[in-house]
């Protein structure tokens, strides 16, 4: 395999020396070669020769792409507007390297703005399993605007992301080793992946039925038809079927029981195929990332066990997958989509002291239950049931 490169993303404007010493640290990495490319996505123009993709080209690019008309100044702009704008050039700049090719994995280091930017590029530009890696003042509170469904690893910068100190070094020095060894642990799982597969293909071609000899037909036709045929059919029969399924504490014994049946020697006996459940924890985030992979294409089936993220956008609990619930499958035609009620009857909430003033007193007639320090449960009533549907 060629040597691997990590893409580094930084507001170069206010971030350059962050961004270079996380380079810096990658190119010197003492057990693992790999070359950088730095993306800048910052307002002002901060040139320097390290920087292989510019913000003015970025946003040149980006507007040549989609026609839009670019800004008169884009210095008057609001910072909310360019934060915007850049965060969708460098989404789709990001995508069109993963597309060639050219990047293995990225990195990035900012504070809220840089933040929104560079997790909009990794969360939107690239797909479940890509290494993904972000260093953030953002990423000891409320992470889900900047993770959603995605699988960004966040470490919290502690300090500002403001110059270089004993501790930002060492933040940073980890973050840069972090990535590089995702980027390896991905590479060695790809080649294994790759010789299973090259052993496969080679065990299909000796269960194909033989064609005649020495004419150069087989029983499928001209040029081996027949043993093409039986070689592909052998490759899907191979292929886990991926199933989807939602699961919650209440709803665990249900879904290990289906999982069990799924993964049996006798299911893959009856059915003749090997089946891959992904499990998602009902947290709002687990629901949209199963989408994310339905709509992907990742998912051939789905066993919704665990609908409760509809009960929170109803009512209004914290653990919403917003209102699109339950419509990637719906929008993949044909596709397999059993839907259960588990857990449809509560509603979540943080500690119990942020339960809503009119649910959490006293005299509010409300059941509620202390699942942990963290989670605290309300039962619905009957309104609120039939609103869920």
């Amino acid at each position: 395999m060629p040597e691997p490169t990590i893409l580094v993303l930084g507001t170069c404007d206010t971030k350059l020396d962050e961004t270079l010493y996380i380079s810096s640290r990658i190119l010197s990495h003492p057990h693992f070669a790999c070359a950088t490319q730095i993306m800048d996505v910052g307002r002002y123009p901060r040139p320097h020769p390290s920087i292989t993709h510019g913000a003015a080209a970025l946003l040149s690019s980006y507007h040549a792409r989609t026609s839009a008309a670019p800004p008169r100044d884009y210095s008057a702009l609001s910072r909310a507007a360019y934060t915007a704008l850049v965060s969708r050039a460098a989404t789709e700049a990001v995508r069109a390297l993963h597309g060639r090719g050219s990047i293995h994995g990225i990195v990035g280091a900012g504070g809220s703005s840089g933040t929104a930017i560079i997790a909009a590029a990794m969360r939107d530009g690239l797909p479940v399993g890509f290494p993904k890696l972000l260093v953030s003042t953002m990423a000891s509170g409320d992470t889900r605007p900047y993770v959603d469904g995605a699988d960004i690893a966040l470490l919290y910068s502690v300090t500002d992301v403001a110059g270089l100190n004993f501790l930002s070094r060492r933040i940073l020095a980890n973050a840069a080793g972090a990535v590089a060894g995702m980027v390896a642990a991905a590479r060695h799982l790809d080649l294994e992946l790759e010789l299973e597969l090259q052993r496969e293909d080679g065990d299909a071609a000796g269960d194909a039925v033989p064609g005649q000899q020495g004419d150069g037909h087989s029983e499928g036709g001209e040029g081996g038809g027949g043993e093409a045929e039986a070689k592909a059919k052998a490759k899907a029969k191979a292929k886990p079927v991926r199933v989807g399924m939602t699961m919650f504490g209440l709803t665990t014994p249900c879904v290990d029981r289906v999982r069990a049946v799924l993964t049996s020697a006798a299911h893959e006996r009856a059915t003749g195929r090997t089946y891959e459940p992904l499990v998602f924890h009902a947290t709002g985030s687990g629901g949209r990332a199963m989408e994310r992979l339905v709509d992907a294409g990742l998912l051939d089936a789905v066993v919704d066990l665990t609908t409760s993220e509809v009960t929170d956008e109803v009512v209004g609990g914290v653990l919403s997958a917003g209102p699109t619930r339950m419509d990637a499958p719906v929008r993949r035609r044909g596709m397999p989509y059993l839907v259960s009620l588990g857990a449809c009857e509560m509603v979540n909430f943080g500690p119990r002291a942020t339960v809503p003033e009119r649910w959490g007193r006293e005299d509010s007639g409300r059941r509620l239950f202390v699942h942990n320090e963290a989670v605290t449960l309300m039962r619905t009533d009957a309104d609120e049931a039939r609103r869920v549907g």
